[in-house]
C-alpha cells in the first residue's frame, strides 16, 4: 500500500508542476498576442488550450479527492496522463513563438 502511495504523491506533484509550467505560459501567450482582428484565430486558439488546461485542472482535482487505491490503474504505472500537460505545454509554446519572433 505505501508504494501504492508513494507513486500517487509523486504522480501528483508531476501533476502539479506541469500545471505550473502551462499558466506560466498561458501568461506568457496572453501578453504576446495583440488584440488586433489578425489576431483573432491565436486569441480563439489560446482559448480553447485554456479550456484543455482548465480540464486537467479539474482531473488533477478529482485525482487529489480520491484515495490512491481509487485511482484508475493506468493513472498509477503509466505516464499517458502527464504526456497529455506536456502537449498542451507544447502547443502553447509554439504558440508563443509566433508572436514573439
Amino acid at each position: 500500500m505505501k508504494d501504492i502511495m508513494q507513486l500517487a504523491e509523486q504522480n501528483i506533484l508531476e501533476y502539479k508542476s506541469r500545471q505550473k509550467h502551462i499558466d506560466t505560459l498561458l501568461e506568457q501567450a496572453h501578453k504576446s498576442i495583440g488584440e488586433g482582428p489578425e489576431h483573432a484565430e491565436a486569441r480563439d486558439q489560446l482559448a480553447e488550450l485554456k479550456k484543455h488546461r482548465d480540464k486537467l485542472v479539474d482531473h488533477l482535482d478529482d485525482l487529489k479527492r480520491r484515495k490512491p487505491d481509487e485511482w484508475p490503474e493506468e493513472e498509477l504505472e503509466q505516464s499517458g496522463p502527464l504526456m497529455i500537460w506536456d502537449e498542451v505545454a507544447h502547443q502553447i509554446e509554439k504558440l508563443v513563438e509566433r508572436f514573439e519572433k
